[in-house]
């Protein structure tokens, strides 16, 4: 996927409305489902690794570079991203009674960090999950009305 069609998928992301789930749209976010999008292209062939590290590492790095692109045109439109680690959300999330929202609390199960935007009316959130857990590392874009924790 190119940084042009990625760039289409976010700007969809920014500009659908946000589905309310069940019980409504309540300010907490509890109301409505976040948007999630996978900007991934799949390796192929042509990005066999050379250095030995293995497929994996060799992929999960393209992402990080195509993640750190992507960031360019979207500070440009939304001022300088937070980078927010995840680990301590995902270390909270396994607490008895703590309530992480969606989509914090998948994101945080698979990714170590993430780079956020307020956009207008919405959290845009670029993110790489960690490979393993049942799969090759990922690149996710979201949107929520949910505050980050």
């Amino acid at each position: 996927m190119t940084t042009a069609r990625r760039l289409a998928a976010i700007d969809l992301l920014c500009s659908r409305e946000l589905p309310a789930g069940p019980g409504g749209s309540a300010p907490s976010g509890a109301g409505t489902v976040p948007l999630l999008v996978d900007l991934t292209h799949p390796p192929g062939p042509a990005d066999a690794p050379h250095d030995g590290r293995g497929p994996d590492a060799d992929h999960e790095e393209q992402l990080y570079a195509d993640r750190d692109a992507l960031a360019v045109p979207l500070t440009a439109r939304f001022g300088e991203p937070d980078h927010l680690g995840l680990q301590g959300v995902f270390l909270r999330a396994a607490e008895p009674g703590e309530g992480i929202p969606e989509p914090w609390r998948s994101i945080s199960s698979r990714a170590g960090d993430a780079l956020v935007w307020r956009a207008p009316g919405r959290w845009l959130v670029l993110a790489v999950t960690r490979h393993g857990h049942g799969g090759a590392a990922r690149l996710l874009a979201a949107a929520t009305d949910v505050d980050p924790p």
